[in-house]
């Protein structure tokens, strides 16, 4: 649903079909069991499982209701392996997702979990892994030509164990290459903007109550 604010402070459903009832997909507005969901120059994307419990991307055009699968991740008929996507950030016509693998040894029945990222350009649909990048490795913000990527690292605390920041790099999308900026032995990091690059090629974060540009 949505709402502008300068006519109504009413929602209404995104729809155009006289009598609709919103429940299947005909309706433009109908968006499933969508979770994560991301508007962008008219053009609707969204997370969602299909019929085989497989987690797949969609681009949605809600004028036309025309809608098509951009990424599937995989999902083996035996359940021993399963994609599962956490989160979906977009910068600068780049998707980035974030991947988690789970796979369970035929003869242990021991389950291993890695991450991963995904990019997905929104003009072409082209998808790739970003490459050197290590488990526990997240997307923050990016230009289109670089991305900012933190590490995570295990830590103890009273609550248990938990995953803290401390690494920041820059990696180069087209080279692969990576650049470490900093580390921190505190594990915070405060930035200025999660979604893009300041000036598109410069990024401003916090680090021991000092600001860096």
């Amino acid at each position: 649903r949505y709402c502008d604010p300068d006519v109504s402070d009413q929602f209404a459903y995104y729809c155009f079909e006289p009598g609709c009832k919103h429940h299947d997909p005909t309706c433009h507005s109908y968006i499933g069991n969508a979770k994560s969901f991301i508007a962008y120059q008219g053009i609707w994307y969204y997370t969602r499982q299909n019929d085989s419990d497989q987690f797949e991307i969609v681009c949605h055009n809600p004028v036309t209701n025309e809608r098509k699968v951009i990424a599937q991740y995989e999902r083996s008929d035996d359940g021993r392996i399963w994609e599962v996507i956490g989160s979906m950030i977009l910068s600068h016509g780049l998707l980035y997702v974030s991947i988690q693998r789970f796979e369970t040894a035929e003869d242990t029945m021991q389950q291993t979990s890695t991450t991963y990222t995904d990019t997905i350009n929104l003009q072409t649909f082209e998808r790739k892994k970003l490459e050197n990048c290590n488990d526990h490795d997240g997307f923050i913000c990016g230009n289109g030509q670089k991305a900012v990527i933190v590490h995570s690292e295990p830590r103890e605390s009273v609550n248990g164990s938990e995953y803290v920041f401390s690494e920041l790099s820059v990696l180069d999308l087209t080279s692969g290459e990576k650049v470490k900026i900093t580390d921190s032995d505190q594990g915070y990091f405060n930035f200025s903007d999660l979604y893009q690059l300041s000036n598109q090629d410069k990024l401003v974060y916090i680090e021991s109550n000092n600001i860096h540009l």
